[in-house]
């Protein structure tokens, strides 16, 4: 079976591999010090940040919009890896706190 560009299917979709056919599976990651999923402690934020994936981070981004206590919890976890210029999800959430912080 060969596709419109004249190279075989299979290369497009070796075996084991999703096809475009196959539905996706939605998996939710759960990390570990989250106790309930409503409090977020200090090394679940981390684990979120260093782990997480887009759905985790839009979790802690509405968490920090109902609660902007946590954008200083977030600003104190990311001061340990802003020494780092390769530690770019830390950079990001550290600009993302500096944006949202209310003024004093």
């Amino acid at each position: 079976m060969k596709n419109l560009s004249g190279l075989p299917f299979f290369l497009f979709f070796p075996p084991g591999r999703r096809t475009a056919a196959t539905p996706r599976r939605v998996v939710v990651m759960k990390h570990r010090h989250l106790v309930d999923g409503s409090s977020f402690t200090l090394p679940g934020i981390d684990d979120i940040i260093s782990r997480g994936k887009w759905a985790d981070w839009a979790d802690l981004h509405h968490e920090a919009l109902r609660n902007p206590e946590i954008l200083d919890d977030i600003d104190r976890i990311c001061l340990h890896y802003i020494i780092d210029p390769f530690a770019q999800r830390y950079h990001f959430w550290s600009n993302y706190v500096k944006r949202n912080r209310p003024a004093a």
